[in-house]
């Protein structure tokens, strides 16, 4: 039986009904990408429609263990299957459509880096932690204006502080990063970027620069203040003479 999305269309809507649903299965759901920013930041969501952000698709992650039982209740919503690219990637990444797509990441987001949600979907209700959300946007290599845009509201919201689930956690981001040097190259240029890019957005005023400035600043102190792990030295001699990332492409030929 197709389960009813209701009348509000609405991406954020849809995403909510998916989780009750999944919750009512005891199955972890957790979004993450823009709509899992956009759930988060409800008191910045308007500089989406200052800065033209549109979200087009939900993505979603869940445990290895939850598979079956994932792709029956997206059939239940009415979502078929891409079948090509789902036998390709049956453990790592599966892609539904209807009205809209529904991406649904297993265990770990695998794009230029790689993002282990493992034992962290059940930190917050909803999405994944917002400091898992830096991760995952800052993960690209060829970061595009939208992920910008993301990042601007998901600082201009939450404050860049360890040990509560409405702030992003400095500590978290860090520690990942301190294993692995190309994913601590990518996300710290792309912290660069994001700072170089504030001044041509006309929605942020000079509070709202200087606010996320300061946890840019923050993210930076934390990232280069911990230890490095033996692995990430070694890396870190070659540098950029060597590739540091996987081609995205690559990951749904």
């Amino acid at each position: 039986m197709v389960v009813s999305q209701g009348t509000d269309s609405t991406i954020e809507s849809t995403a909510i009904r998916l989780l009750d649903a999944a919750k009512e299965k005891k199955l972890v759901w957790r979004v993450i990408g823009a709509c899992a920013i956009k759930l988060r930041c409800p008191k910045f969501e308007f500089l989406y429609d200052r800065m033209d952000r549109r979200i087009t698709d939900i993505d979603l992650v869940t445990y290895s263990r939850y598979v079956g039982q994932t792709r029956s209740l997206l059939s239940e919503f009415g979502y078929f299957p891409d079948d090509k690219v789902n036998a390709f990637q049956p453990t790592r990444h599966l892609y539904y459509s209807k009205n809209l797509m529904v991406d649904v990441f297993i265990d770990r987001l695998e794009m230029c880096h790689n993002v282990d949600f493992r034992g962290r979907l059940e930190l917050d209700n909803q999405t994944v932690p917002l400091a898992d959300l830096m991760l995952c946007k800052l993960q690209n290599v060829h970061l595009n204006e939208k992920d910008v845009k993301d990042c601007i509201v998901l600082l201009r919201e939450h404050e860049v502080s360890g040990g509560h689930a409405d702030t992003i956690d400095p500590k978290h981001i860090a520690r990942v990063l301190s294993q692995d040097w190309g994913f601590y190259h990518t996300f710290t240029e792309n912290l660069i970027r994001i700072r170089d890019s504030l001044p041509m957005y006309d929605a942020l005023g000079e509070a709202d620069r200087r606010v996320i400035v300061a946890g840019l600043d923050k993210l930076s102190e934390s990232i280069e203040g911990e230890p490095k792990s033996a692995k990430w030295r070694m890396r870190a001699r070659v540098g950029t003479k060597k590739k540091w990332y996987t081609d995205v492409e690559n990951l749904r030929m």
